[in-house]
């Protein structure tokens, strides 16, 4: 499910980056979760549209709407017990971001 997170952000930033954008993947640990964030440098999302880009289809107040991409993954995301959210990214832009757990480095590979 993850794997899918990841691909339906990075479809979102693609289209809604210019041509010429960068489309940034980070991921760091901070104690027992790992922090992943897609960024790209689109227009970015007004604040009171950003708890609306996660619901399905819902109309945004450019006269857009969003789909189903964002809302899979905000579900997916919490189907494993974490969180996702959007941020501005620094120099114009969308950064959606969601956590994960650090696997239990004692438990046995399966």
């Amino acid at each position: 499910m993850i794997g899918q997170v990841l691909i339906n952000l990075l479809d979102n930033a693609i289209r809604h980056s210019p041509d010429d954008g960068v489309i940034t993947v980070e991921a760091r640990r901070e104690m027992r979760q790992v922090i992943l964030s897609v960024t790209d440098q689109g227009p970015g999302i007004e604040p009171s549209q950003r708890q609306a880009v996660f619901e399905r289809f819902a109309r945004l107040d450019t006269g857009g709407r969003a789909g189903l991409g964002l809302t899979i993954a905000k579900n997916f995301v919490e189907a494993h017990g974490q969180e996702i959210w959007y941020e501005d990214a620094p120099n114009h832009g969308a950064r959606f971001v969601f956590t994960l757990p650090v696997a239990d480095e004692t438990a046995p590979l399966r």
